[in-house]
């Protein structure tokens, strides 16, 4: 029996020579061997490829074409002469996953849609949003600034691994999810005599990621001052869950929050949806931006793209810091047009000036208005009108804002709005007469005017008379306390604040016992909660307008006013005479 041990991933012709040997002499022409010659042909069997594949890979929407060299490493065709095979990477989608995910989020179809800011022309896009509606600011470095989601899922090319392992892919356009791949490794060096063309860790799984962009649908309030210092809340999507960063966290971190390129005071993380901003000074209108630069976990994850993700709104549609409000009636062409009413506000996104140098121009409000603007006040950052207008909107942009007017919703009703640069709102269900005059005073804002009821949201009316108080952390209203029952009897013409002290000019009902004393002009004292006159008052006409300021020349303090230094009060109106003196009104 001949038997002998081939060399490993050895193939080819081997002569083999036999010599058989016996011990019988060589007598007579014998022979005590004999050698024989034995051709071995050892034929080649394919030796399975293998390589190293990453199970997961992490990119960002819209991250454009990827090219990652060496994505498939430790490549082997099996033995050192296979050289001259090639390696076949073949990329599928998972058995049972679903096979739309794959084909989403790399769609070939082409695009018709309008170019995005993740898409050719990028800067020119990032730079119209980055303006100040006509100030340009600073245009930030991110690559893939995300306006509004698009349905249409276009523009991409799926994954393939060429044969030295180089990875290339493009997602599909404004597209984002998850989908589960497999890798098939193959060579062509076939299957023969029981050899094997397919890697042994064949099919290798592949996770991909696409992490959404963040996307801002909202800002309120879209109004405030100069000076900052007030709380935005941004709404929108996917600014932190582990859908959208990729691994579950209580709080996710932001890179930046910003409005008109200037960073915000301070922001906080609330929710996937929300994000809290403290603005800072500024001036103009500014998109709204937030930018996330966030790697997570990095152990077992490979990043195709940089992981820097940015959402923006809009300057037009996002934040405007002001300084002027104004309001009135527009001029009637005719008798018998209505004079209708107008509110605007400043600076002007077209012609802001700076922050140091705010310019005086105005850009009305798109608010809807039949009667006049009386009365203006800001409070908590947002716009306050009072006036004869029965119900106020704003201008309405698609059918569906048409459709929810007239269903009753977006309405300012019965002579009373805020205004938050997108909407208008009522207070409560408003009030029952014309409003004069509003002022904000300990938190508060006071309404007055002449009406005699203020009215909830809902159930009973409130008896306030010409004076009442808007509470709007809890959206109720309240009369001021101190002169009875049915309020203040009278009609409020202005009010004054100073600290806790209101100072109220009015047609006091001289035959009610609790304004009888009051002639012309009072003061409230919201501390001690107790009503005084001020001497003898103003008579032969109407106080029109009050000014207090602290003897001191400094400002007043909101909760104790001018303190120990006291205050002079000035008074203008139609009347006669002050403090029982001849005066000049």
């Amino acid at each position: 029996t001949l038997s002998f041990t081939l060399a490993p991933f050895v193939s080819g012709l081997a002569r083999l020579r036999v010599q058989v040997s016996d011990n019988g002499g060589l007598e007579y022409g014998g022979s005590n061997n004999i050698t024989n010659t034995i051709d071995v042909l050892v034929l080649p069997v394919n030796v399975p490829p293998s390589a190293s594949i990453p199970p997961r890979v992490w990119l960002v929407e819209d991250a454009g074409l990827i090219y990652r060299d060496l994505f498939a490493t430790r490549l082997s065709k099996g033995i050192p002469e296979e050289y001259w095979q090639t390696l076949n990477f073949t990329v599928v989608g998972a058995p049972g996953e679903r096979a739309d995910d794959l084909a989403r989020l790399f769609a070939t179809e082409a695009c018709d849609l309008e170019p995005q800011c993740s898409s050719s022309p990028r800067l020119e896009c990032v730079s119209a949003l980055w303006q100040t509606e006509g100030n340009a600011t600073a245009v930030p470095s991110v690559a893939a600034l995300h306006v509004a989601p698009a349905q249409q899922a276009c523009g991409g090319a799926p994954p393939r691994v060429d044969a030295d392992g180089a990875l290339t892919l493009l997602p599909a356009r404004n597209q984002h999810g998850y989908a589960s791949l497999e890798i098939l490794l193959r060579d062509d060096g076939a299957v023969a005599f029981g050899g094997q063309d397919t890697a042994l860790g064949s099919p290798y799984p592949l996770s991909v990621s696409v992490l959404p962009q963040p996307r801002i649908l909202s800002v309120s309030p879209r109004l405030g001052p100069l000076m900052g210092n007030s709380t935005l809340t941004i709404r929108g999507e996917f600014f932190g869950s582990t859908y959208a960063r990729g691994y579950p966290a209580a709080r996710y971190p932001l890179a930046s929050v910003a409005i008109g390129g200037v960073e915000c005071v301070r922001h906080e993380f609330i929710s996937d949806t929300k994000v809290l901003c403290v603005a800072a000074p500024a001036v103009g209108s500014g998109a709204v931006t937030i930018t996330i630069d966030d790697a997570g976990p990095s152990a077992g994850h490979l990043w195709l793209s940089p992981p820097l993700r940015a959402g923006a709104l809009r300057a037009s549609e996002a934040y405007s810091h002001l300084l002027l409000v104004f309001g009135g009636s527009v001029k009637p062409v005719s008798p018998a047009d209505s004079m209708n009413g107008v509110l605007a506000v400043g600076p002007s996104p077209l012609a802001p000036g700076t922050a140091e140098a705010p310019a005086a121009s105005l850009r009305r409000a798109k608010v809807l208005l039949p009667r006049a603007i009386s009365a203006l006040a800001v409070h908590r950052g947002l716009v306050y009108a009072g006036g004869s207008f029965v119900a106020a909107y704003v201008e309405p942009r698609t059918a569906a804002e048409e459709a929810a007017i007239a269903g009753g919703t977006g309405l300012a009703r019965n002579r009373v709005l805020r205004y938050d640069g997108d909407a208008v709102e009522p207070l409560g269900a408003g009030a029952n007469g014309d409003v004069f005059a509003l002022v904000e005073i300990r938190g508060l804002l006071a309404v007055g005017g002449a009406f005699t009821e203020v009215y909830q949201r809902s159930g009973p009316a409130v008896k306030s008379g010409g004076l009442a108080l808007w509470d709007e952390e809890r959206g109720v209203w309240s009369a001021v306390p101190g002169l009875g029952e049915e309020g203040l009897t009278g009609i409020v013409i202005t009010l004054a604040a100073l600290g806790p002290l209101l100072f109220v000019g009015a047609r006091f009902d001289r035959f009610s016992v609790a304004t009888a004393r009051f002639a012309g002009v009072a003061v409230y004292d919201a501390a001690s909660r107790e009503w005084a006159p001020l001497g003898a008052g103003v008579t032969g006409g109407d106080t029109n307008a009050l000014l207090p300021v602290c003897k001191s020349g400094e400002p007043p303090s909101r909760h104790s006013g001018c303190g120990d230094a006291g205050y002079d009060l000035y008074v203008g109106g139609g009347f006669s005479a002050a403090g029982g003196a001849a005066g000049h009104s």
